[in-house]
């Protein structure tokens, strides 16, 4: 079972959001969590009984896992509460696929067959494993089309590091004033994602000491 305390991320599937909550109690066949705040906006969500999720979290062996899971209902104690589907199955996922941080990094994207013209444009979020971008305006990318992504990486020692990655952007998603386009990595090699799992961490140590980011 995952220790009392731990906390919690939540993707709502087909959903490019990312909410942070804590587990607060469980029974055998249910987990209590608080109401989760979106990672975003730093506002409350509610969620319908029902909604499907995937829920991540790192044990106390500095392990993360992943399981499926869904909104049961809600509870009200000494907090209120939403209750959630215990796991069946949990598992074990690489350090590198667990990390993503939201923050923007400087990006060109370029076809391979010129089945459209390259654009600057940022990140939304970024890990070792792909990144979501902004779409700029009249800018149509592609789904399931190796592309390419160059990116420019400063790290905390203040050393600025460019790489060219593939990528295939896997959808597009409507976000409040722009859209996104979820890129996955393709065959990316050994030494530039030691270099992304790098970075990530890096941005996530700067966001915990300016209090953005919790433990």
């Amino acid at each position: 079972m995952i220790k009392i305390g731990t906390m919690i991320t939540l993707e709502l599937s087909g959903q490019d959001q990312i909410l942070k909550c804590k587990l607060v109690d469980q029974e055998e066949n249910i987990l209590y969590i608080d109401f989760p705040i979106n990672s975003k906006t730093g506002k409350t969500v509610f969620l319908p009984d029902g909604t499907e999720l995937v829920a991540t979290f790192v044990n106390s062996q500095k392990k993360p896992y992943k399981f499926r899971t869904k909104v049961l209902g809600k509870k009200k104690d000494n907090l209120p509460m939403i209750m959630l589907q215990a796991p069946e199955y949990m598992e074990e996922i690489q350090r590198r696929q667990f990390v993503r941080i939201e923050t923007a990094v400087d990006v060109a994207i370029h076809a391979i067959n010129q089945e459209f013209a390259p654009f600057t444009t940022v990140t939304n979020d970024i890990s070792a494993g792909g990144i979501s971008i902004i779409i700029p305006n009249g800018v149509d990318v592609p789904l399931n089309e190796n592309i390419h992504i160059y990116m420019v990486l400063t790290f905390m020692d203040g050393t600025i590091e460019y790489y060219k990655v593939t990528g295939k952007a896997l959808r597009v998603v409507e976000a409040e004033h722009h859209k996104l386009a979820s890129i996955a990595f393709i065959n990316i090699d050994e030494k530039t994602q030691q270099k992304l799992i790098r970075f990530c961490f890096e941005q996530q140590l700067q966001m915990k000491k300016k209090g953005i980011l919790n433990e």
